[in-house]
């Protein structure tokens, strides 16, 4: 399965002592109607080093990277970008039985977790104006980018975010699988 290869990546890194776990990338392809249909998705989990500047911009540009390949049919380049984040277990344990549950791909076991962890914090970027949805080039001009940086630098994986999700979702992808599905 796709993410039992993330989770061999990542704990490639947590065996090289870092104390780190890498950025996991996952890319949700389930089905159109159901959530996460054109979702891409980062989670970062705390394990004793919190987030640097460097970390967060490496994360922005490689957000920045997707979007710059994100589909764009009949000229649909929006895309709505939200970041969420939980702190620690409210029984003091750690975040090994996320990790564990990651591993195992137990959607249940991670969704139990997360409840244990309080109501996450959610962060919307864009303008709520336009329903938070962002186009490339709004984005390009550095309002929404910055506003991505500055909800990094505040929710960074740390002693008080253990549990930090960017969710990318692609308007234009989600049309193209709805279109698919018609079709078929």
């Amino acid at each position: 399965m796709e993410l039992q290869s993330y989770w061999r990546r990542m704990r490639r890194w947590v065996s090289l002592g870092t104390g780190w776990v890498e950025r996991m990338w996952l890319r949700d392809d389930r089905a159109t109607g159901r959530h996460g249909s054109g979702e891409h998705r980062w989670t970062w989990v705390w394990l004793g080093r919190d987030a640097t500047d460097v970390d967060i911009a490496e994360l922005v540009r490689q957000l920045q990277e997707e979007i710059g390949r994100l589909p764009t049919p009949l000229g649909i380049n929006d895309f709505m970008i939200t970041l969420s984040a939980w702190g620690p277990r409210r029984d003091g344990v750690g975040e090994e039985v996320y990790l564990q549950a990651r591993r195992a791909g137990d959607t249940a076991a991670i969704e139990k977790d997360l409840a244990m962890r309080g109501q996450p914090k959610v962060v919307p970027i864009g303008d709520a104006a336009r329903g938070h949805v962002i186009d490339r080039r709004s984005w390009q001009s550095g309002g929404a980018r910055e506003q991505m940086l500055q909800a990094l630098r505040f929710y960074r994986p740390s002693h008080q975010w253990r549990i930090v999700d960017v969710s990318l979702f692609s308007v234009g992808e989600a049309y193209l699988k709805l279109v698919a599905e018609a079709v078929n």
